[in-house]
């Protein structure tokens, strides 16, 4: 039933957003329409369709996916993720975090920094540092914040804007077998490590940001680069 569900939801979705499923994966709404998927008329049937997943704890793939779909189009409400985090088994939630990490769902992985930051299972540090290199600028804005708050709690962002307050910053390109590695503040990543061979630095070099966090944070932070540094001796 779900799955039918679903089918006429991103057939409504065409026909009323003029925007594809694939779309929606990608780049959510671009827009915040509010609370958009109650206009859809069977919204409360997929939402309690949803639900029951969660209620009969299956945990067979194709309703985890199912659940996941439906926790990403409700994600203005975020009643469905909440529901995880409250009511979902053990084996229910690790098998929720495990198939969100790569859902196709943008709008879903962003809610698993929030699910992640809350209840803290086993690797959860891990699998935040894993988001802040995902595909969607906002997911990864999701699991950078998660880690801070987790690190620092509130006003994390203030606390980084003192550190970087030293404008510019120096860039620095690393070969991978430079050592040691330094880590990014933003993500908590090793620097020169997989595609993350570029960083930048405090003047002093005793704080450090990777590539991908430089470009997302640079306008918010105002951090700018002055010149490079090849470390590859």
């Amino acid at each position: 039933m779900i799955k039918q569900l679903l089918n006429e939801f991103w057939q409504w979705m065409l026909e009323e957003l003029n925007k594809t499923q694939n779309d929606y994966n990608e780049n959510g709404l671009n827009q915040r329409l509010g609370e958009f998927e109650d206009d859809f008329p069977k919204w409360n049937e997929l939402f309690y369709a949803g639900q029951r997943i969660i209620t009969k704890n299956a945990l067979d793939d194709s309703s985890i996916f199912d659940l996941l779909t439906v926790m990403g189009i409700d994600n203005e409400g975020e009643n469905i993720c909440e529901d995880i985090e409250d009511y979902s088994s053990e084996e229910q939630f690790k098998k929720v975090i495990e198939m969100g990490l790569n859902h196709p769902q943008m709008e879903t992985r962003w809610q698993l920094t929030q699910l992640l930051e809350n209840k803290k299972p086993i690797g959860y540090y891990e699998k935040l540092k894993f988001l802040t290199q995902d595909r969607a600028p906002y997911v990864r804005q999701r699991a950078r914040n998660s880690i801070n708050y987790i690190r620092f709690g509130e006003g994390w962002d203030v606390i980084f804007e003192k550190i970087f307050a030293r404008n510019p910053l120096l860039k620095c390109e690393f070969s991978s077998d430079a050592s040691p590695k330094p880590i990014c503040e933003f993500c908590q990543n090793e620097i020169g490590t997989g595609k993350l061979t570029v960083g930048y630095s405090t003047d002093n070099a005793e704080f450090w940001i990777c590539k991908t966090c430089y470009n997302d944070c640079k306008e918010g932070f105002e951090l700018k680069s002055s010149n490079e540094i090849d470390l590859q001796e």
